[in-house]
């Protein structure tokens, strides 16, 4: 294996991270955090559909920009709700993926910290699968509604997401395991 290769899949290698002990397909769990991230940023930053009214806003849609039209139009609640489930919960999902995978040792201080976090996001994954299917069918549904690429790029990071969670969740149960078993 190629040192570039092998640094991408298990980062640097003097640190005994959760990847060192990856088997199998779990050792392309940084890759596919990675690939989730870009299609998480291509998604957010580019239209996703296309409505006369939706929300009140009309033309193409895309997430941030139309989050702060509802805010600049008195819609608070909504925006910030938008905001959290679509901006905020992603990437501290995607950010704590990385994280764990790459940068903590298992004997480290932090260690436990991320994977408590871990737990948190795979239990919030539904929140915003549940929301992501919501904006689909309110979207497709609303006034010459249409839908571009960009919505199906933060379908598929959201379902890499929770793949990258729940193989996780796993590893690290079972490196706690290892841990209280000595």
């Amino acid at each position: 294996m190629t040192d570039f290769l092998e640094r991408l899949l298990i980062g640097r290698s003097g640190r005994q991270t959760i990847s060192k002990y990856a088997q199998g397909i779990d050792r392309y769990l940084g890759v596919m955090t990675i690939i989730s991230a870009a299609l998480l940023g291509g998604s957010l930053s580019s239209p996703i559909g296309f409505s006369e009214n939706f929300l009140g806003l009309q033309g193409q849609i895309a997430i941030f920009p139309s989050l702060l039209t509802l805010f600049k139009n008195g819609m608070g609640g909504p925006a910030v709700l938008g905001a959290v489930v679509f901006g905020v919960l992603p990437i501290l999902s995607i950010s704590t993926a990385f994280e764990i995978w790459y940068k903590h040792p298992l004997q480290g201080d932090k260690f436990g910290k991320y994977a408590r976090r871990i737990t948190i996001f795979n239990g919030l994954w539904l929140l915003l699968a549940a929301a992501l299917v919501g904006l689909i069918y309110m979207l497709n549904t609303s006034e010459q509604g249409r839908l571009y690429m960009p919505i199906y790029y933060l379908l598929v990071s959201v379902m890499m997401q929770k793949i990258i969670l729940m193989r996780l969740k796993r590893m690290v149960a079972l490196v706690q395991f290892v841990d209280d078993d000595r």
